[in-house]
C-alpha cells in the first residue's frame, strides 16, 4: 500500500510542476501570438468553472448524506453504496468537464497556436478540479486529491495522444473514463485499507 502511495506522490510532482508552469508558459506563449481570443474565454471559463463545479459537487450530497446515515446505524453496505454513487458522480462530472474544456479549445486553437491552447486548456480543466480538492482536503478528505490526479494524468495522455496519434472523440472519452476507473479502483484500495 505504502509503495502505491510512493508511485502516486512521485508522478504527482511533474503533474504540480505542469499545473504551476503550464498555465504561465500557456498564457505567455498565446499573448505572443496573439490569441487573445483564447486567453479571455480561458480566464472566464477558469472562474465560472470553479463556480459552477462547486454548485455540481454540492449535488454529492444526495449520496453522502444517506452513506453518512447508514454508516451511523452500522448498516455498511449501504452505506458504501452511497459511498460509492458519490465517487461515480464526482468521476462523471470530472469526466464531463474535462472533456467538455478540451473539446472547446481544441476548436479555438490554430494551426500555429494548437501546442499553447491545449496546454492553456489543461490548465483551466485542471485548477478548479484542482483547488476544489484541495479545499476537500484540508477538510479531512485525504482521498479527494486521488481522483484529481488521475484527472490530471489522463488530461496530460490525452494531450500527448492528440500530439502524436490524433485522437477521436469516443477515444478520448474512453480513454479518460478508463483512467478515472482505474483512480476509482486506487482509490477504494486506498480508503479500505486506511479502515
Amino acid at each position: 500500500m505504502k509503495a502505491l502511495i510512493n508511485t502516486i506522490n512521485t508522478f504527482a510532482l511533474p503533474i504540480v510542476f505542469i499545473n504551476n508552469f503550464g498555465v504561465i508558459a500557456g498564457g505567455i506563449w498565446l499573448l505572443i501570438l496573439g490569441e487573445g481570443d483564447i486567453i479571455i474565454p480561458g480566464l472566464v471559463i477558469l472562474i465560472l468553472g470553479y463556480v459552477l463545479l462547486l454548485w455540481i459537487f454540492t449535488i454529492r450530497l444526495i449520496f453522502v448524506m444517506p452513506s453518512t446515515y447508514f454508516i451511523e446505524k452500522n448498516n455498511q453496505t449501504a452505506g458504501m453504496f452511497f459511498g460509492f454513487m458519490n465517487v461515480l458522480f464526482t468521476i462523471a462530472v470530472i469526466v464531463v468537464w474535462c472533456v467538455i474544456v478540451l473539446f472547446y479549445f481544441l476548436k479555438l486553437a490554430g494551426y500555429g497556436s494548437f501546442y499553447p491552447t491545449i496546454l492553456w486548456s489543461y490548465c483551466i480543466a485542471a485548477s478548479p478540479i484542482s483547488y476544489l480538492a484541495y479545499k476537500d482536503l484540508q477538510g479531512g478528505n485525504e482521498a479527494a486529491m486521488i481522483l484529481t490526479f488521475f484527472a490530471e494524468l489522463s488530461y496530460l495522455i490525452i494531450i500527448l495522444g492528440f500530439v502524436l496519434f490524433g485522437m477521436t472523440i469516443t477515444s478520448v472519452w474512453i480513454l479518460f473514463s478508463s483512467f478515472m476507473l482505474i483512480g476509482l479502483i486506487i482509490q477504494l484500495i486506498i480508503t479500505g485499507s486506511n479502515n
